[in-house]
């Protein structure tokens, strides 16, 4: 279940409509709130709109984890497991277009999230026998994307 919470009010739950046996790991981005949710032994990532509906954002064969919004609400960072081992993968939310950025790390990725500018992405790397480690990757939006040009919140 998901709940918000506030300092002056007790939590809430918030009502997800569908049949999910599990909801974690939610992140917002303006009204919209993404999730990972578990149905039928498969989780994939959703969104739970302004008008308290529930879409798909990527749901494939393979697992999705870890969504990470970047700050226009453009892109879509995720970690999934569709290269045999778990890997950062960007989607533009407006042409459904999605590319692995970590396809030549050979280890478990996961947690990404997106510089304030929208210029890198960095995520946790567990090597065999090791501690994760912190990557970063360079982003570069496809030509013709114009979410550069766009004014970013200051951290």
């Amino acid at each position: 279940a998901l709940y918000r919470a506030s300092l002056s009010k007790r939590r809430e739950k918030i009502e997800i409509p569908g049949d999910f046996q599990m909801i974690f790991s939610p992140t917002a981005h303006a009204t919209t709130i993404y999730f990972v949710g578990l149905k039928e032994a498969d989780f994939g990532i959703y969104a739970l709109t302004p008008d308290a509906s529930v879409v798909s954002v990527e749901n494939s064969f393979y697992n999705e984890h870890d969504p990470a919004v970047s700050f226009d609400g453009r892109y879509l960072a995720y970690s999934c497991n569709e290269t045999g081992f778990y890997s950062i993968w960007i989607k533009d939310l407006q042409t459904g277009e999605k590319k692995c950025i970590t396809s030549s790390i050979p280890y478990d990725a996961f947690y990404p999230a997106f510089s304030a500018d929208g210029s890198v992405v960095s995520f946790a790397v567990y090597q065999e026998g090791s501690e994760p480690d912190i990557w970063f990757a360079r982003f570069t939006p496809p030509a013709g994307s114009d979410s550069r040009s766009q004014s970013y919140p200051q951290e």
